[in-house]
């Protein structure tokens, strides 16, 4: 059953924190364009300029739906209500924000498994799904009163989180599995390793775990709105998780880069040449006079350098 506790009180619920998250990626956001944005390429810092276009315009429309609830409608009855345009168009562009960043984090995916499909076009195919049933679900709010007789829409809605949930699953364990995979028996290349882990591993649980809450709670209680503060913060944290992990590259590299560790220079880092007879990884390394000379090294010194190369999305 309908109320104003569970209805208005839970949207309200929802605004505050993603308020406060806001204003958190609003400070990333200043941060990586001021310090950690210069070796990035111009289509990365447009796709960040992007998205923060749409997180503002999201945090607008979720504004303008509390708005038109609590007062615009006060004291009218909640099982009248047709849900406000904005709404409709606060889920659409959430959708939007979301699928940009699965699909961003897919073709990481794709450049850490150096090529394999499989994953990132099931990723792309569960993205793409959610996103479709999700802005169906949006269009259907508007044709029916929004507690009294949700009719058939949250069927789309609850298939669309079914599927988010399993795409930031694979997304997370992508993540993870692949640089895992990157390990290597040099204690220093898998500390920096385990760092790299456990940023993917806490922004990807975090996501996750607000898409099976928002499931969670529309199955449920489908007649409310409890399940749209997880929806709203989602959108939030999605934005603000891949912030962070763009900002917390130079820290990591930094550490790879520090006093007493080997640098070996590359004139193209992701080539490695094969010994006829030992099957070790060579690297050409100029000296001093100008000549060169090959050296060999543990491959796994070589996968980090690489590994790095990618998470730090260059």
């Amino acid at each position: 059953m309908s109320t104003p506790n569970n209805t208005l009180g839970a949207m309200l619920a929802g605004i505050v924190v993603s308020s406060i998250l806001y204003g958190t990626t609003q400070l990333q956001v200043f941060s990586y364009f001021i310090k950690h944005s210069g070796r990035d390429r111009l289509s990365l810092k447009s796709f960040v300029a992007s998205l923060i276009v749409l997180d503002a315009v999201n945090m607008f429309l979720l504004a303008h739906t509390q708005y038109h609830d609590s007062v615009t409608n006060f004291g009218n009855g909640l099982a009248d209500r047709s849900a406000p345009w904005s709404f409709m168009a606060c889920v659409m562009t959430g959708i939007v924000i979301n699928c940009s960043i699965q699909h961003f984090f897919a073709h990481k995916i794709y450049q850490l498994s150096k090529g394999a499909l499989a994953l990132p076009l099931a990723i792309s195919t569960l993205s793409l799904g959610a996103s479709g049933l999700g802005m169906t679900y949006g269009v259907k709010l508007i044709q029916n009163p929004w507690f009294a007789d949700p009719g058939p829409q949250p069927r789309f809605a609850i298939i669309s989180l079914a599927l988010q949930v399993a795409c930031d699953t694979l997304i997370t364990g992508g993540m993870v599995y692949y640089l895992v995979r990157s390990k290597t028996g040099a204690s220093t290349t898998n500390v920096l390793l385990n760092r790299l882990i456990f940023y993917s591993l806490n922004c990807g649980a975090l996501n996750l775990v607000l898409a099976i809450l928002s499931l969670a709670g529309l199955t449920k209680y489908p007649h409310t709105m409890i399940y749209a503060p997880f929806f709203v913060v989602q959108i939030r944290l999605y934005f603000c998780s891949l912030v962070v992990i763009l900002n917390s590259r130079d820290i990591v590299h930094s550490k790879f880069e520090a006093p007493g560790l080997p640098v070996i220079a590359f004139r193209d880092p992701f080539e490695l040449n094969k010994s006829s007879n030992g099957g070790s990884d060579k690297a050409t390394m100029s000296s001093d006079d100008g000549t060169t000379e090959s050296q060999t090294m543990v491959y796994g010194g070589i996968q980090i350098q690489r590994t790095i190369d990618i998470v730090r999305m260059d």
